[in-house]
């Protein structure tokens, strides 16, 4: 769904473009600061829409663990571009996290099960020196329940402790 939505607004956008490109270069011509400042961030809107398209289509969350460090980043396609790690050593604990920011009146509104919101879940680990480093976050708690299970085995701490 989200990638004909994206399709939708490209398209939308070059027809735009192509439509209005004529006058705005006039007005950036002729036109005062305020003129070019417009012209010049529409411009702007197709490299900005296209670098969205590349963030959402090839860059992903990765979690590695190793045997005796867990490593997590970003990486688009095979190349990291953003990696960090800490030692199994500096691991205190694996914490399962919920956090609900406030009560849920959806299920007394409406019976559609889309309204439940089950709050922001988060796999954090927290340091030895006190600090704490979340892995990830879902609103479901079944989407990181494995990764918590995996985690927690390679900390060997047992997996249901703070769940």
């Amino acid at each position: 769904m989200f990638w004909t939505l994206y399709a939708i607004l490209g398209f939308a956008l070059a027809c735009m473009s192509g439509a209005a490109f004529t006058i705005l270069r006039e007005m950036a011509a002729k036109g005062d600061s305020l003129d070019r400042t417009l012209y010049y961030l529409f411009l702007c809107t197709l490299p900005l829409y296209l670098v969205l398209g590349v963030r959402l289509l090839w860059v992903r969350k990765f979690i590695q663990i190793d045997d005796e460090s867990i490593s997590w980043g970003f990486r688009l396609g095979r190349w990291i571009f953003y990696r960090r790690s800490v030692k199994r050593a500096h691991v205190a604990h694996v914490l399962f996290l919920s956090k609900v920011p406030s009560p849920n009146m959806a299920p007394q509104i409406h019976d559609d099960p889309q309204y439940y919101f089950q709050g922001h879940w988060r796999l954090v680990l927290r340091l030895k020196t006190g600090g704490e480093i979340r892995l990830d976050r879902h609103n479901e708690r079944a989407a990181l329940q494995d990764l918590y299970d995996w985690v927690s085995g390679w900390a060997g701490q047992p997996a249901g402790a703070n769940a």
